[in-house]
């Protein structure tokens, strides 16, 4: 039987760790039922990871076309991938005649829009967030700039055309799809909640008995008993570092036998200034491998992720989240961010409510105290990619069909 032709594309890049983690895997999984034809914009000098995952996609039934993303010049690089892509996906759909297409993001879609308008092909909009808003509420957007005000107002203007356009979303949080509905009066039916799931199999904590566990302390220099605090991600814009080592100060002094192990992207130089000045306990190592990360996870008792609270996160699954959680890790995540309090109300970790020293007090008294048992299992049948993937098998085969019942949310 053949394959129904999916066009995805993708504003992210399928070399960045986010389509590493978030884009690939799904594809490699659903690939078996659909044929991909996926179109992503990628960064300079990743010649070598382009040509590597064209080599593990040579046999697979996804076809993938990385175009240049550029960003030399802010805004100005921008508008010229969107014209370029723009260009590009025309191409494409008169070449491949998908049945179905679905797009990653609000660029994504700004590009595929009049396209599937024009031949009447289902689209299924992955929204991943209020995008707009977030570029506002991370300061990236000053509405106080005319230039950054008109750029807002044409793409808020475009999001309620993608979302009208759009013969289904994916939403990242049940807290998005519930303001939705109550906001711009979008039925729940037409809404997906796919939360950043995980590849349980990669981060799965058998693989790391206790005597590995040892050796791979010992080789970064920590003691075998010592109380270990972890953050894995970025730093700036969104992610509160600055809170994040001052609750690991408070925890630090409720046990002085704790070390805060921290695995970014990248920290600049003033930044590992500060920290060296505080005369902490804290390690630091950038740039970790994406399949080394469970290996850091593994010797992690606790994960911390601190994120700027704003409207926009609302809509948040950390990508992190789901991961720590594989590893049976409890996570102290802050209130205000995507479904927080799932993970409290599920015993999967703690909720901090504010950033004070009183309620870093309470958190750490509650991670020292409380024994949470079965993490793993209890976040395994929201956060593994298993359940994501069946859950974009049903919504691509409800709109392949153009069927009128509504899609499992």
């Amino acid at each position: 039987m053949n394959k129904k032709i999916i066009l995805y594309v993708s504003y992210d890049g399928i070399t960045d760790p986010v389509g590493r983690s978030q884009i690939l895997p799904y594809l490699l999984n659903l690939q078996n039922k659909f044929h991909f034809i996926l179109i992503s914009f990628e960064k300079k000098h990743v010649e070598k990871e382009i040509l590597d995952i064209k080599n593990l996609l040579s046999t697979s039934s996804i076809e993938w076309y990385p175009l240049r993303y550029r960003q030399k010049w802010p805004i100005i690089s921008t508008i010229i991938n969107l014209f370029a892509g723009k260009k590009y996906v025309k191409k494409i759909i008169k070449k491949y005649h998908p049945a179905l297409v679905h797009t990653r993001s609000y660029v994504a879609t700004w590009l595929v829009l009049r396209q599937v308008k024009k031949k009447q092909i289902p689209l299924l909009f992955d929204m991943r967030g209020f995008w707009v808003d977030e570029r506002v509420d991370g300061g990236l957007w000053n509405l106080k700039n005319p230039f950054y005000r008109l750029v807002y107002l044409f793409f808020k203007r475009w999001e309620q055309r993608f979302i009208k356009r759009a013969d289904h979303l994916v939403s990242l949080t049940h807290n998005a799809a519930e303001w939705m509905n109550k906001h711009w009066n979008i039925p729940l039916q037409k809404i997906s909640v796919i939360p950043c799931c995980s590849t349980f199999d990669l981060f799965n904590p058998a693989l790391y008995p206790e005597t590995k566990k040892i050796e791979f302390k010992k080789s970064l220099g920590i003691d075998e008993n010592k109380f270990i605090l972890g953050y894995v991600g970025s730093t700036g814009t969104w992610y509160l570092l600055d809170e994040m080592i001052r609750f690991f100060e408070v925890l630090n002094k409720k046990n002085n036998n704790s070390v805060f192990l921290l695995l970014v992207n990248q920290l600049d130089d003033k930044k590992k200034i500060e920290i060296e000045e505080k005369k902490l306990p804290i390690i630091v190592y950038e740039k970790i491998p994406y399949l080394q990360i469970p290996a850091y996870l593994s010797i992690m008792d606790a994960i911390v992720m601190f994120i700027k609270p704003a409207f926009s996160k609302i809509a948040s699954s950390p990508i992190k989240l789901g991961e720590a959680l594989a590893m049976n890790k409890p996570v102290i995540i802050n209130a205000g961010i995507g479904d927080a309090a799932y993970v409290e109300e599920n015993g999967l970790g703690f909720v901090v409510k504010d950033f004070t020293i009183k309620e870093f007090e309470r958190i750490a008294d509650l991670l020292f105290s409380s024994s949470l048992q079965d993490i793993r299992k209890k976040a395994y049948a929201v956060y593994d990619i298993s359940v994501g993937v069946e859950k974009y098998t049903q919504i691509y085969i409800q709109l392949l069909n153009r069927g009128k019942e509504p899609l499992h949310q």
